[in-house]
């Protein structure tokens, strides 16, 4: 067994956190000019006022895809710059396992990547705020149990106006349907609905009638009534009553969570899209799956810097000679098969054809499965691993 090369995994160590600070700088000097670029004047007054808020909106909203990127070409730059010096070559000429240094390289790396995924995590409002609080034609759909439709909806003040809500029986049949001018909602007291009128079916388990004074639906046997007829379930209303205030506890559907449905995926932070997930029990249900899809994805990129670090691992420790002009061809195909596979893999994961956590994981994994292939398939005798 060889003694732990203490030195030499400092000196590559210290080598590869320089050429990851260098990437760094270097990238996100150029977003940092670009966002600039787009208004200045906004910019500079952002700086002077408030620095805080410009880092973040000029380089801490790109850290975590930013990071992956210097991941790969850290280890890139670090390994060309060493085999130009044969230092590469001489460590195994030593006998010193080339163990060592690729996995202190994966664990820096893997250690850097907590920096983007606290930040990513920390986010707790959506990435992009919407121009006006209130919400035309909004809509809430609970499975098959009721659908809501608001005229208006005002997200601040969590007030709707002109609602309409149809109950459901367990057939999908009309049960309840109720109209109102206004209803508000509060987590502590839920729906309140405000001069509106109500309309009850004939359903198997009778007619529901809501009781104000119990905050309710009751269910009453209609095989007396005048108007019963076996056929006639949820056809035809058998109830009409009005009322000034109601509040059901039937009818107690959050709006928060149906507000961040009727946003874009992309637009919610990593913490809006857990509480989507957590918060609906239909999960096959296809109008989850972007949302889905979008949370294994930034999981999943949780994990991109080391996926990058493996990836450049496997161009440069593969072949003795680790020239650009080797080395660039095959980081072409490994940017083509991760583009490829992403337009094919999105769409299935987006819609729920595909398992989200495997759309999310196949663009990562086919470069990978690429690049190492490639290497398999070269010269046996340009193996630094090869036994002598």
């Amino acid at each position: 067994m060889f003694p732990f090369p203490r030195i030499l995994i400092k000196h590559w160590s210290l080598a590869w956190l320089s050429s990851f600070l260098l990437s760094i700088f270097f990238f996100s000097s150029i977003l940092v000019l670009f966002t600039i670029s787009e208004d200045i004047e906004k910019y500079v007054d952002l700086c002077l006022n408030s620095p805080v808020v410009f880092f973040n909106v000029t380089f801490l909203i790109y850290l975590p895809w930013i990071t992956p990127i210097c991941c790969f070409t850290g280890t890139i730059l670090t390994f060309y710059i060493f085999e130009k010096n044969l230092e590469w070559s001489s460590l195994k000429a030593c006998a010193v396992s080339p163990l060592w240094i690729s996995g202190t390289i994966l664990l820096i790396s893997g250690l850097i990547s907590i920096i983007p995924i606290f930040f990513t995590i920390s986010q707790k409002n959506s990435l992009t705020n919407e121009s006006s609080e209130n919400k035309v034609g909004f809509t809430m759909k609970v499975g098959r149990q009721s659908s809501w439709f608001f005229q208006s909806f005002n997200r601040i003040k969590m007030t709707g106006e002109n609602l309409q809500i149809y109950l459901y029986d367990e057939h999908g049949n009309d049960a309840l349907r109720m109209r109102c001018q206004k209803a508000f909602w509060s987590e502590d007291k839920g729906w309140i609905f405000q001069n509106g009128v109500y309309l009850s079916f004939q359903t198997e388990r009778g007619i529901p009638v809501p009781v104000s004074d119990k905050n309710k639906i009751e269910w009453q046997e209609v095989k007396n009534d005048a108007f019963y007829k076996e056929s006639n379930t949820g056809k035809t209303p058998l109830r009409k009553l009005s009322f000034k205030e109601l509040s059901l506890g039937e009818l107690n559907e959050n709006p928060k969570l149906h507000i961040l449905l009727s946003q874009k995926p992309a637009n919610l932070s990593f913490q809006k899209l857990k509480q989507i997930n957590s918060g609906f029990s239909d999960v096959s249900s296809s109008v989850l799956a972007p949302f889905r899809f979008q949370y294994a994805k930034i999981c999943v990129g949780f994990l991109s810097s080391l996926f990058a670090t493996i990836t450049a691992l496997l161009l440069v420790v593969g072949t003795e000679r680790k020239s650009i002009s080797k080395i660039f061809p095959l980081i072409l195909c490994g940017i083509v098969a991760f583009y490829v596979t992403t337009r094919f893999a999105d769409p299935l994961g987006e819609i729920g054809i595909l398992n989200e956590w495997t759309s999310a994981s196949v663009p990562y994994l086919s470069v990978i499965l690429l690049i190492a292939l490639i290497q398999i398939r070269l010269p046996r005798k340009k193996f630094i691993f090869q036994l002598p």
